[in-house]
């Protein structure tokens, strides 16, 4: 990733360590950076999940979308189908322009996409009407102190026997062709779960539930990005799994901030170790074994440091926070409380903007929240709890020494 470039920016070694953008050349101000299409894992709230568009994010104040997925995409008609009251998956769109263009472009492998996050939908489901008597103590809030890597790695250790019970070897459940994913492949469908798996389903809050959602999507650019065809794939498919392998580089080097997190939310230990057995009980056959420890742990500490929220737009001081995204390319875009790089979602998409005139071979910036009237301390604390760090920009360097004036 140190060489990766566009016309205009390239993400190099920073001074400080770590890497960042750099421009290549002067940039005029309002100059169009860098344009990402689609985050590489994104999760509505559950709270917020009927009131927002799957597709574009689009938030409806509160009003439930009409549209929904209401049958398996790529399922044979003749295949009996849910309920009309539920939407399949969980997903509502704003129109059936934006439902189409999802299941077009992101619903892969003949509805990979949108059958996982059913089998996710319908375990919490099942979890919910039975809850599982262990899984209803409070958790003891763990001292800081004890929580260190080691303490981590046993922890996660314990849970490899679980894991193995539950997780066919990729020997025994080999990648299937994206033609061969249908009605009747093998997965941890609602009537087997219903049927056999309900005990063993973990009791997920609403917050580990999304945490869940948006892990399992993690796997499937996993699975993808490691695919092998026995035969010679079309190349409109061939280049599909060169973007999946793309996007598995870039979150392959994004940081890792799962200690930190930890250090901040102790109790935070006990929540992804359920959900990484949620995750081995409900995931598709074919998916689970691309579903470690590892995938786990550092899809959740990536998250923690690289995530920016979906938030209702026109964005101001008073719009709700209704999901969770990470665009990979945007994480090298370090951060500054005096940004002179304007980040703004337009969908489903995220375009970089630069603020002012920009020199060739300064660094690029942008601010990681609303932080613009806030006082230093205030910032710092945001910045701390949120993203796990101590800003030390230019602003906040000259406000620190104004104080000791």
């Amino acid at each position: 990733m140190d060489s990766w470039q566009t016309p205009l920016i390239k993400v190099q070694t920073t001074t400080y360590g770590g890497r960042g953008y750099f421009a290549l050349e002067n940039i005029p101000a309002e100059t169009a950076l860098l344009t990402l299409q689609t985050p590489l894992t994104s999760v509505i709230y559950r709270a917020f999940k009927k009131e927002v568009c799957a597709y574009c994010f689009a938030y409806n104040m509160g009003r439930p979308f009409k549209i929904k997925l209401v049958r398996p995409v790529g399922v044979n008609a003749k295949v009996k189908v849910k309920s009309q009251a539920a939407a399949y998956a969980g997903l509502h769109f704003c129109t059936d322009a934006c439902r189409g263009t999802w299941v077009t472009n992101y619903d892969h492998q003949n509805g990979l996409v949108s059958e996982t996050l059913d089998c996710l939908e319908t375990a919490f489901a099942i979890s919910h009407k039975s809850p599982e008597p262990d899984l209803q103590h409070i958790e003891p809030c763990l001292p800081v102190s004890i929580i260190t890597p080691e303490f981590l790695e046993e922890a996660w250790l314990q849970l490899d026997a679980f894991a193995a019970s539950t997780t066919p070897s990729p020997s025994s459940s080999p990648a299937l062709l994206p033609q061969d994913i249908t009605s009747s492949t093998p997965s941890l469908g609602p009537t087997r779960m219903a049927k056999n798996q309900k005990a063993k389903i973990p009791y997920l809050d609403d917050p580990e539930f999304d945490a869940a959602r948006e892990i399992a999507l993690i796997v499937i650019l996993n699975y993808m990005a490691h695919y092998h065809s026995p035969t010679e794939p079309t190349p409109e498919f061939k280049s599909l799994i060169n973007n999946f392998k793309g996007q598995w580089e870039v979150f392959q080097q994004l940081q890792n901030n799962e200690l930190a997190l930890l250090h901040t939310f102790p109790t935070l230990v006990y929540s992804h170790l359920k959900v990484y057995q949620f995750l081995a009980q409900c995931l598709p056959t074919q998916l689970r074994p691309y579903l470690t420890r590892d995938i786990v742990r550092t899809s959740i500490g990536k998250d923690a440091g690289n995530a920016f929220g979906i938030w209702e737009l026109p964005q101001s001081e008073n719009s709700e926070c209704v999901g969770s995204s990470i665009y990979g390319l945007a994480s090298f875009f370090n951060h500054a409380c005096n940004p002179n790089v304007l980040r703004q979602r337009v969908g489903r998409q995220m375009i970089f903007k630069t603020k002012m005139d920009i020199q060739k071979g300064d660094q690029l910036n942008i601010s990681y929240g609303n932080l613009v009237n806030l006082e230093r301390d205030q910032r710092q604390k945001i910045l701390f709890d949120q993203w796990h760090f101590n800003c030390a920009c230019l602003k906040c360097v000259q406000e620190l020494s104004q104080i000791y004036v």
